[in-house]
């Protein structure tokens, strides 16, 4: 028996922790658990806390499976609103997100030096309903920039078309290879980050690449099956004409 882990188990027992508590904190099972510490006498104090706790870990569960609810439906309406493939803009700013998107929980992101990329991601936000006043800015410039706090921020607000309220932080950035020479102010106004904190706008933007992924999939699939089966009735179709045509002729040779 392991008198350290049971010793361990009681005086948890004792502050009022519960079998599970104490089994996730020692690593052992919920029934070694109970074995060890079944004679340890909790106070009513303890019994209600250990009571009201089992009732928030059930209402964390609930909550959890609710979510988990959630975000499979909003998978689903991305997934139907791709099956639409005259919108081209939600389309291009879906692939954009899924090639150069930040891809932390809840949350949408795009950071880069190009002002006309940034600005298209910030059109595709709108586009699905995004307010503007929910995008967050934050710029980044290098050491090597001229340029004032007011510069930057009047760049990236008009090219991107949002009011300055959206800018959070602006913060110069150390380039390393400004040091050594191989770069010299080439991004002027630095790197544009836009983020926006919504659940409900990324999944449906990860439905909707599930959607075009798996049905570039299913086209490639279709026509590597087409080109099988038309290469397939090819063949058929000559091997059936040669047979109509009867045996090969055979040519006698002329003697020498």
């Amino acid at each position: 028996m392991k008198e350290k882990e049971k010793l361990e188990a009681i005086r948890l027992r004792t502050e009022g922790k519960s079998l599970l508590q104490i089994s996730k904190e020692l690593k052992v099972s919920k029934s070694s658990a109970s074995v060890w510490s079944r004679d340890v006498i909790l106070t009513d104090e303890q019994r209600k806390n250990l009571h009201d706790y089992r009732n928030w870990c059930l209402g964390q569960q609930i909550f959890a499976k609710q979510c988990a609810k959630k975000r499979e439906m909003w998978r689903q309406e991305g997934r139907q609103k791709a099956q639409d493939k005259t919108d081209w803009l939600y389309l291009a700013g879906c692939m954009l997100y899924w090639g150069e998107g930040k891809k932390e929980r809840n949350c949408v992101g795009l950071a880069n030096t190009d002002p006309n990329l940034v600005r298209f991601f910030v059109k595709f936000l709108k586009h699905i309903g995004t307010n503007i006043n929910d995008i967050v800015v934050n710029i980044r410039y290098y050491s090597s920039s001229q340029k004032k706090h007011d510069e930057l921020s009047e760049f990236w607000t008009t090219k991107l078309e949002l009011p300055k309220s959206c800018i959070r932080s602006i913060k110069e950035d150390c380039d390393k290879r400004i040091r050594t020479g191989k770069r010299k102010n080439i991004h002027p106004y630095g790197i544009c980050a836009v983020i926006l904190t919504s659940t409900e706008i990324q999944q449906k933007i990860l439905g909707a690449i599930e959607e075009y992924g798996e049905t570039v999939i299913k086209d490639e699939s279709s026509k590597r099956s087409r080109s099988s089966t038309e290469e397939y009735l090819l063949d058929t179709q000559k091997t059936e004409a040669r047979l109509l045509s009867g045996p090969p002729k055979i040519i006698p040779r002329s003697p020498n």
